[in-house]
Parts: C-alpha cells; sequence; structure tokens
C-alpha cells in the first residue's frame, strides 16, 4: 500500500492511497504528528474501494461420482479480489438443455459442487465464473464429465433387407432404454446350417443404425444376433433376425472321376463347386457316345460335400463323354466339370 500526502498548512490536507484490493471495506485513521514527533488525537473514518472485476478461477475439475451425478471442484486465485460467489453452469452436450445456479462455496483450497439429477451416459459441460458483489462477471473456466453407464434394453426394430448373394443391409433403432448410454452396436452373423460358422461384426457406434453385412455365401440360411455395448462393456440382450443370401451361379463340380467300370455301367463321383456350393441344390449329368446318349439329374438339398452316382445300361466297349453341372433352386445353371472314359468289353 503506498500513499502520497500533501501537507497544506492553511487548508486542507489530504492523501492519496495506492494498491488498494477492489470490493474492500476500509478503515482511515489520521491524527496531526508534530516536528518533535509528538501524535495529536486520532481521527477515523470508513470507505470502501469501488467494485471492479473478479479475479477468475484459476482451475476446474469435473468428475462423474455415478449414473447421475458429477462433482465440479475448483481453484480459485491465490489473492482473490472482488469474488462474491461463483456462477455455475452445467450443459447437456446432446441437447443443450442448461441449468446454472450461485454458489458461496468458499473453502480454503477448492471451491466443490455436486451437480445431480443428471441422466446416466450424459456428456456434460461444466462451467464457474467468479461473480463480484453486484455481479460482474470474471473470465470462465470449463470442463466436461460423463456420467456413469447404465445397462441398456436390445436395439429394436431390426430388419434385414437389399439382401444379394454375399451382402445384406441391416437397419435397426436404439434400444427404448438409456439409449444415450449405446457405445456401439455387435452383431454374431451365424450360417444356420453350420453353427460353428460364426462371424462376429462390430457395427460402429450408435449413430450408425443402417450397416451393410459383407462376405456372405450365397443360397445360405443366416441369422443375425445384434446387441448394444455401453462405453463401461455392458451388454444387452440381443435381438434377432434370419435371411436367406440371394443366389449367385456355382462353380463347376470338383474332381469328376470315375470309381468303378463295368460293361454297361460306369459309378462316377465328384465333389461339391468351390463357388456358392449351397447354390447347388441339383446336378445335371449329361452323357453321349458314338451310339447313344443320356441324362439323369438328381435333387440333392442337404448339398453333400462327395456326390456318387452309377449310370446304367450303357453299351460295352464304348467311349462316353460325361458333362455334369450344377443347379440351383430357381434353374440356373452353374459351370459345366467333364470326363471321358470307356465302358469295359
Amino acid at each position: 500500500m503506498l500513499m502520497t500526502h500533501t501537507p497544506d498548512l492553511l487548508g486542507d490536507n489530504f492523501a492519496t492511497i495506492y494498491d488498494l484490493v477492489g470490493c474492500t471495506n476500509y478503515t482511515f485513521q489520521v491524527s496531526a504528528v508534530s516536528a518533535k514527533d509528538v501524535q495529536g488525537s486520532t481521527r477515523t473514518t470508513y470507505a470502501s474501494t469501488e467494485d471492479a472485476d473478479p479475479t477468475p478461477v484459476v482451475s476446474l475439475t469435473a468428475t462423474a461420482v455415478d449414473t447421475n451425478t458429477v462433482s465440479a471442484q475448483w481453484t480459485p486465485s491465490v489473492m482473490e479480489e472482488c469474488v462474491d460467489h461463483y456462477h455455475v453452469c452445467i450443459t447437456d452436450v446432446d441437447d443443450l438443455s442448461k441449468n446454472c445456479y450461485d454458489t458461496t462455496d468458499h473453502m480454503k483450497s477448492f471451491k466443490a459442487s455436486v451437480l445431480s439429477n443428471l441422466a446416466a451416459c450424459g456428456q456434460y459441460e461444466i462451467t464457474v465464473k467468479s461473480v463480484s458483489p453486484s455481479g460482474r462477471l470474471g473470465g470462465f473456466i470449463y470442463d466436461m464429465a460423463k456420467t456413469e453407464d447404465l445397462p441398456t434394453s436390445p436395439p429394436t426394430d431390426l430388419e434385414v433387407s437389399n439382401v444379394r448373394p454375399h451382402s445384406a443391409v441391416a437397419s435397426f433403432s436404439p434400444p427404448l432404454e438409456n439409449p444415450h448410454c449405446v457405445h456401439e452396436y455387435k452383431a454374431n452373423i451365424i450360417q444356420l446350417e453350420d453353427v460353428s460358422n460364426l462371424k462376429h461384426a462390430e457395427l460402429a457406434t450408435s449413430q450408425s443404425l443402417v450397416q451393410t453385412l459383407a462376405g456372405l455365401d450365397a443360397c445360405t440360411n443366416y441369422g443375425l444376433w445384434i446387441s448394444a455395448v455401453t462405453l463401461s462393456g455392458y451388454t444387452s440382450k440381443q435381438v434377432n433376425q434370419n435371411f436367406t443370401t440371394g443366389e449367385e451361379k456355382p462353380s463347376a463340380p470338383r474332381a469328376l472321376s470315375y470309381t468303378e467300370i463295368a460293361q454297361d455301367y460306369i459309378s462316377l463321383q465328384w465333389f461339391m463347386p468351390q463357388d456358392n456350393a449351397l447354390c447347388a441344390e441339383e446336378y445335371r449329368l449329361n452323357w453321349t457316345s458314338s451310339t447313344d446318349s443320356g441324362h439323369q439329374d438328381f435333387t440333392l438339398p442337404n448339398h453333400p460335400v462327395e456326390v456318387s452316382v452309377k449310370v446304367i445300361n450303357l453299351s460295352s466297349c464304348t467311349s462316353y463323354t460325361f458333362t455334369v453341372l450344377a443347379v440351383t433352386p430357381l434353374g440356373v445353371e452353374g459351370q459345366t466339370a467333364s470326363l471321358t472314359v470307356s465302358t469295359a468289353c
């Protein structure tokens, strides 16, 4: 505190005092002092410095306490000036709703407020401003906090559409319970004819409610199970939808060969196609020779890996060319495999 004074023996004396703190009540005492340093009687007066911008908060930390409570702790300036109270606001980042209140909580090292009745899994922005006695605001400081998770109910309205031979589109809606708690959706895709064939697909976050399921096999029955997962790992019950992928032309049957030859018959064997094997609902076998020809269809809905057939009523000592192809349920013919072999004499 500095003071300058101007003595005026014939008039009023005055002094200017510097480096005072704003918003503060001061007591001033004045007494006369003789040349020999003898002090006379004292007069006392009182005055207050004017309001000024309050010193701002130095730091702020917002922390989730539970599913509906956030704790805010802040550190004031070492030398506070014109700070009457603090103005605290909390804003829901999702819907931008805001609640504010004033607190006169003055602790020695920090100020603390517990903000309750919030929504679970909510992202909140907390701001703190110092306020002077007349209502002037200091600079604000903010921090973010997310309330803790609650489990969700399953996703809703699951549909599978735009089904193609090797892809489909899954669409669904958020859970009815605690939808804001969804961090991501996870899917299990199971080939129903072979439950050991399990494919996992992670379907992004809650904003992505329409997803493409790729890498599927044609003519295949699939089950799709989707669940909602929170940030802390709570997983909801699954919702299910079955679907069948579209047809695509099968490749040629593999490894066509004979297993037995006689004068009037030949036994043949082949393996299911490499590509689009489950589209092979039927096999069409044709044979020709210099003297005769024939054909036979074999319906095999169970899609065996290995097929064995016996072609009878053939001519002895005759060369036959056999061709076999797979046929889809809609009658589309696949690629052909061929074999030439002669009957016994």
